[in-house]
């Protein structure tokens, strides 16, 4: 209920309607010199603060999360702006950039991360996460992990784990906040992968629970989700070097 008004009330605050939005894909199609072609761009009830752009004949079709309604017009303008340009394969000019980087500030901002949140929260269809493996039951790993270092993670409210269903060896595990749940890559629910591996994926993912992603860092408005203090933690982990040297030399050839 709390996501519900919470999000009710950030879609409210905002003063862009569907005729601003309109407005501002064809302010973007007149400043990359994009021509002769109609707008018909809409909000849509989207579980996440996404947005499309597809060409359709003569018409620009953008489909745009209501999140944005919480934008600023220049903020919706660069936007547009940044989908155009990449539709059309155009340049934005130094004129412009201005408003790129009134979009790039509000995504990259903490109040609109929350409202991303709550969007998946109240909107999304999240698959139940499955902890047991064939050889790993990562509930068990995420148990013991917190057993054994209370001094990091008494008190935080531990969430549900569950196996990736790719065998992913590019993203190893990831927290997913709007949901309160860790994923690890099923790629090492392997018989070949020592215990002290996945403790340690648990462990990184974990403390990602207990230290706040940084928002708007720098000139470039980057995020960091592993702060300093992220870093000092992880390798309080026992078999740190252990673990990271397994995973750089045999990931390769899992299977």
């Amino acid at each position: 209920m709390e996501d519900r008004v919470d999000l009710a009330k950030n879609l409210g605050q905002g003063s862009v309607g569907e005729g601003d939005l309109n407005l501002a894909f064809y302010s973007a199609c007149g400043l990359l010199g994009v021509r002769d072609y109609f707008v018909d761009a809409r909000f849509e009830e989207f579980a996440s603060l996404k947005a499309s752009l597809r060409v359709q004949e003569n018409t620009i079709v953008a489909r745009v999360s209501d999140g944005f309604k919480a934008a600023s017009q220049d903020a919706i303008t660069g936007l547009a702006l940044y989908l155009v340009s990449r539709a059309f394969r155009k340049h934005v000019g130094e004129g412009e950039v201005v408003l790129l980087s009134a979009y790039k500030e509000f995504v990259s901002k903490k109040a609109t991360s929350g409202l991303s949140d709550s969007l998946r929260r109240l909107r999304g269809r999240a698959a139940k996460a499955v902890a047991e493996g064939s050889y790993f039951d990562l509930k068990q790993e995420l148990f013991s992990v917190a057993a054994e270092y209370p001094e990091l993670f008494q008190g935080i409210n531990l969430p549900e784990i569950g196996w990736s269903r790719e065998k992913s060896r590019r993203r190893l595990g990831y927290h997913d906040s709007a949901l309160n749940r860790l994923v690890i890559s099923r790629v090492f629910d392997s018989p070949s992968v020592p215990d002290y591996v996945v403790c340690y994926l648990v462990f990184h993912e974990l403390l990602h629970c207990k230290h706040e992603v940084l928002y708007q860092r720098g000139e470039s408005l980057r995020r960091t989700v592993h702060p300093k203090r992220f870093k000092d933690d992880e390798k309080k982990f026992k078999q740190f070097k252990e673990a990271t040297e397994w995973i750089d030399k045999k990931l390769r050839w899992l299977r």
